[in-house]
């Protein structure tokens, strides 16, 4: 058995490239069990994505587009408040079928982070 690590963003970018498949990982950090209001403000995912969220932390979605894929990317980081506005930390990774990837962070007290890898 051979046995590979990943990071996050590589393990997105690599499962996007092999399914040909837009796939984006969220991420709430240490928020589990938090207040479900907080998690309101996750917006371009469906309802069950918070849920899931608000459960484990931790959430994959697939999309059927890249289009639609980046859609709901700049959907989420379009409406997640500014700092000072949340408690709720967030991480998204959107990895493309081309191996492209886009990754936003928002960590309360920090300033966003944002990367685009081609």
């Amino acid at each position: 058995m051979t046995a590979r690590f990943y990071t996050g963003p590589a393990f997105v970018e690599t499962l996007a490239a092999k399914t040909r498949t837009a796939v984006l990982m969220l991420q709430t950090g240490d928020a589990i069990g938090a207040s479900s209001s907080r998690f309101q403000d996750i917006t371009g995912v469906p309802d069950d994505v918070r849920a899931e969220l608000y459960d484990t932390g931790l959430a994959f979605v697939t999309f059927d587009t890249a289009a639609e894929a980046n859609a709901a990317f700049d959907t989420l980081v379009a409406n997640w408040p500014q700092q000072g506005q949340t408690t709720l930390p967030l991480t998204a990774v959107l990895g493309l079928p081309d191996r492209r990837t886009r990754e936003f962070q928002q960590i309360p007290g920090h300033e966003r982070t944002f990367k685009i890898a081609a």
